[in-house]
């Protein structure tokens, strides 16, 4: 059972360490972070100016 507990362990942290990045796109355009999903401390003020699906997100 233990050996069994410890392998399964192993197993998923390989599976984490070999996932790549998610880094979230982002792209600055005049005053607005372009994003998908505005930061905590930032508020959406609208979509971005020539970048489709993305959010305007200016600092709070």
């Amino acid at each position: 059972m233990n050996k069994l507990v410890l392998v399964l362990l192993l197993v998923g942290c390989v599976a984490l360490l070999t996932l790549p990045p998610q880094v979230e796109a982002q792209k600055r355009v005049g005053s607005c972070n372009c994003r998908q999903i505005c930061l905590s401390d930032e508020t959406n003020t609208g979509s971005c100016p020539r970048e489709r699906g993305q959010w305007c997100c200016k600092k709070r």
